[in-house]
């Protein structure tokens, strides 16, 4: 250790201090390094065939330097570089007993994941370097605490910083060690297990903050977000992967890459270039399968604007359907590049927008939104693409258009899985070969449609945390109830006005074990449990914006009673009992406070308490996605004598009508006098009037032959 080819040793803040115009090559550990020094500028220097991280910020308190237009170039790990499957990444720990230069032993583990330029604090300036090669160009590990000479100082915690500035970088040919690795990487933890450090390179989330004027707590500070600008990223596995709280992703350039971006949090992808496949054949991507970004299944609020993708085309590669399965939108297809050693990808077919299928734990909330999208050389049957699958994260995928662009449509437009759940009303359309439907957010002459989600909890069915996601038993594993919950259908639901009662097709989706409902706002909800009416039943609605109105029905036996409370997770003073409405002209009246029972529905109309501003959301460029939490519950207690599992024996019937398409006749008892006074209008904030000029405008012409295989 301290054995560099150029080190800033502790100089403590020294803006005087200048690195500039030198060459380190063939290095046996890292290039150049700054030590416990602020304030530096290290400019116009050139690394390469370097082992371990090169350009490196060493103990996580580094602030206020500037690293500007260097290159860094041939960049190999220290022993095995970290892999692993999933998300998960590897743990890498220290060697104590690390020998002598050239050992292949590593004294700092982060060095399983060597970069050209590495940062343990990203609050410093990072302005016009170039990346070739490494585990990935830009790593940015994140460290709870200060390691090395600083490991005791409590003043800073690295991981919150946010950058000073990161402008006009660029990376290529990086991200292949990993199938979750990236040309710039944000991800991985660092830190001491006992007085020896430990990396974990995969999954690990970030909150950034601002850190308050007094003192230092994080969680205190202002929320800041990453913010990547004016970046060029070429020829890797994926360009941009961020598992972080908040990233803005500005004027970013995409060519050759297998997808875009992979990111968590609060999340924007702004005036962008994706080019799936550039044509310079000489870097070898143009057979893999590239995506265009990829929405997450839970939580993540993605917004992606004013982005152009471009040369998405059906691959050209060698490729199968997946025998037997008929579940695939037509795009998707199986790449084999090595037949002979057996190794298959499964693959989307060179797909713009996709989604997470796998899971039924975790169901997407309305959590994605794109608008002012542009295609050049991409066919339409490239544009979406949905696995169907029995889970809640196929049946609910949802992303909203907000002008009509990503689908062609021309008009705000909401996307949802191919469940009939989501054909809300005639107006809607089913787009076989995305496997998706298509319905206006704007309908003629109605108010304008949402995405809502709600958690609906009851007692021994269905959970919140639960694991396993696949068909099976409903019960959980062990006497304790502690195991994982499998994820059985337990009922549907289902929009009002539709199904044998009314001479057509249920318009339903299957609800699991794990909790979650997510659907279109405007036609009423109701659900049907398996088990019948449960006698005791809690709902969440965790995405219901004020001035929506989700009208939700439960079927029970003639005869209920029922107590109904509201519940404030802190704040008592808001809890509540609801009174029944005489009609339900009169709940609609009075949504806050009322719910109904006509001798065979339970009717109400789901949203918070009307004194909780619920109007959070995350915006740009006039795109938002809501905010999600779960601050108030409703409690449903019914009278009704149950069986030995909490039910009450009933006959489902779905409600004749429900508020959102146009129709004829429809009852006088169902049409509320006047919107609730109480509904606040929804006002996106200002937002710039101009979009940045896009640059660079084309890829460098003296890209790299191919990825080096022995980095």
């Amino acid at each position: 250790m301290a054995r560099y080819p150029f080190h800033l040793h502790l100089l403590g803040h020294s803006p005087d201090s200048l690195l500039s115009d030198n060459v380190a090559r063939d290095t046996y550990f890292r290039c150049y390094v700054i030590h416990g020094t602020h304030d530096v500028l290290e400019t116009e220097n050139v690394a390469f065939n370097a082992t371990g991280n090169c350009f490196y910020v060493e103990d996580g308190v580094e602030e206020n330097n500037t690293v500007s237009h260097n290159l860094a170039a041939y960049v190999k790990p220290i022993g095995k570089p970290a892999a692993g499957g999933g998300q998960d990444g590897e743990i890498v720990r220290e060697d104590v007993n690390a020998g002598g230069l050239g050992s292949g032993q590593r004294k700092q583990p982060a060095d399983a994941t060597a970069a050209g330029f590495y940062f343990s604090n990203t609050y410093n300036i990072i302005v016009g370097n170039v990346a070739s090669g490494g585990w990935s160009g830009f790593g940015f590990p994140g460290l709870p605490t200060p390691i090395g000479v600083f490991k005791n100082d409590t003043t800073v915690e690295p991981r919150s910083r946010p950058f000073g500035k990161f402008y006009g970088n660029t990376a290529h040919s990086s991200g292949a060690y990993w199938s979750s690795g990236g040309c710039i990487y944000v991800g991985g933890v660092l830190s001491y297990d006992g007085t020896a450090l430990k990396y974990m390179s995969g999954r690990e989330a970030r909150n950034t903050r601002l850190e308050p004027e007094q003192g230092y707590k994080a969680w205190e500070g202002t929320q800041a977000w990453m913010r990547f600008e004016n970046t060029l990223l070429y020829a890797c596995n994926k360009g941009l992967l961020h598992w972080g709280s908040r990233v803005d992703i500005d004027r970013v350039e995409f060519h050759d890459i297998g997808r875009s971006v992979t990111l968590f949090g609060e999340a924007w992808l702004g005036n962008a270039i994706v080019n799936g496949v550039s044509g310079n054949e000489d870097i070898g991507m143009s057979d893999i399968h590239h995506d265009g970004f990829q929405f997450y299944d839970i939580n993540v609020k993605s917004v992606v604007t004013d982005t152009e993708f471009r040369n998405f085309e059906k691959s050209n590669c060698r490729y199968t359907t997946l025998p037997g399965n008929t579940n695939w939108a037509q795009n998707d297809i199986v790449c084999s590049w090595d037949v002979a050693g057996g190794a298959s990808v499964s693959a989307h077919n060179n797909i713009i927008w996709s989604g997470l299928y796998h899971s039924d734990e975790f169901k997407p909330q309305q959590i994605s939104a794109v608008n002012n999208i542009k295609y050049t050389n991409v066919p339409k049957s490239q544009y979406v693409s949905l696995k169907v699958a029995e889970t809640g994260a196929s049946r609910f995928f949802n992303f909203i258009d907000f002008d009509g662009s990503a689908t062609g449509e021309g008009r705000p437009t909401i996307v949802g899985s191919n469940q009939e759940w989501w054909h809300v009303c005639d107006d809607c359309r089913l787009e076989p070969t995305w496997n998706v439907w298509l319905c206006p957010k704007q309908p003629a002459g109605f108010p304008e449609r949402e995405v809502a989600h709600i958690e609906v909890l009851t007692p021994d069915i269905t959970v919140t945390n639960g694991g396993i996601q696949k068909p099976g038993s409903c019960l959980p594993k062990g006497a304790d109830k502690a195991g994982d919950w499998s994820a059985c259908d337990v009922g549907y639901v289902a929009l009002w006005g539709h199904g044998p009662d009314h001479g057509d097709e249920l318009r339903s989706s299957p609800i699991t074990s794990n909790a979650g409902i997510t659907g279109i706002t405007g036609s009423g909800w109701f659900m049907a449990l398996d088990g019948g009416a449960p006698k005791r039943v809690t709902l969440n609605p965790s995405q219901v914006p004020n001035g929506v109105k989700l009208r939700f029905a439960m079927t029970y036996p003639k005869g209920t009673t029922f107590t109904v409370t509201g519940k404030h997770v802190w704040n008592s003073a808001l809890d509540l009992t609801y009174d029944l409405a005489t009609d339900l002209a009169d709940l609609w009246a009075n949504p806050n406070t009322k719910y109904f029972f006509d001798g065979t529905n339970f009717f109400m109309m789901l949203r918070k308490h009307f004194k909780i501003d619920d109007t959070g959301r995350h915006e740009r460029s006039n795109t938002w996605v809501y905010d999600v939490d779960t601050v108030w519950t409703i409690t449903v207690e019914a009278s009704c004598t149950a069986n030995g599992k909490g039910f009450c024996a009933v006959t489902h019937k779905v409600p004749a009508w429900g508020d959102g398409c146009p129709v004829t006749a429809v009852p006088a008892t169902l049409v509320p006098t006047a919107i609730p006074t109480d509904t606040p209008t929804l006002v996106p904030t200002d937002v710039p009037t101009s979009v940045p000029t896009m640059v660079p405008t084309s890829v460098p012409t003296n890209v790299p032959t191919n990825i080096p295989t022995d980095v």
